[in-house]
């Protein structure tokens, strides 16, 4: 398991800036203490640490799919950043059925836009905030925190029929190529009732 460890702008100043109220120990020393007991976890702990907002956006979505968890200390940015909360933020979540716990579970990149992933999962604790409801969501083999703003769907499949597939409804499915080249689906997910699916 992989972990990156995220930390914003004057955490490299630790030790050094106002020791009486932040302590003598460095980003530094902080940082091999976690490597340390990460170790001991069996977790591998890359961290980083810059003054820039958007080198922390960038590497929050280059970090998808290639870690199993993103701790991030903003420092200065947490009240201010609106850019880091995006950067955080669910797009669109799926409730699915009971009988469908566990199928395709896990945490892997996915190609709706650049930078996106998908999280198959369980959730495991939903916590209100005023900027949206973060969700510990636990599938085999880690957990990841979202956070599902205000404006993110929230949709679950209901049984439809052949009828709803018609000119100008959206879909969205996700299809196998044959040796042959052509491509079959097992399901289809269609808009109905103004709701679009949301992937």
């Amino acid at each position: 398991m992989k972990i990156l460890v995220l930390n914003g702008p004057n955490l490299n100043l630790l030790g050094l800036r106002e020791p009486g109220i932040y302590g003598s120990m460095t980003l530094a020393d902080m940082m091999k203490r976690l490597q340390d007991y990460g170790r001991e976890k069996g977790v591998e702990v890359e961290w980083c640490q810059t003054n820039e907002e958007g080198d922390l956006v960038t590497r929050i979505g280059k970090s998808r799919g290639l870690y199993e968890g993103l701790i991030l200390n903003p420092a200065a940015y947490t009240h201010t950043s609106v850019a880091l909360r995006d950067a955080l933020q669910a797009v669109a979540v799926v409730v699915f059925p009971e009988n469908l716990r566990g199928v395709g579970e896990g945490h892997r990149d996915w190609d709706l836009a650049p930078g996106t992933t998908m999280t198959n999962a369980n959730v495991e604790a939903a916590v209100q905030g005023s900027s949206g409801r973060d969700l510990t969501l636990a599938y085999k083999g880690g957990s990841v925190k979202v956070l599902v703003g205000p404006d993110a769907p929230v949709v679950t499949p209901v049984p439809a029929d052949r009828a709803d597939l018609k000119p100008g409804a959206t879909v969205f499915l996700s299809a196998t190529r044959a040796a042959d080249g052509a491509l079959s689906a097992s399901r289809i997910t269609v808009s109905k009732d103004g709701v679009a699916p949301p992937m």
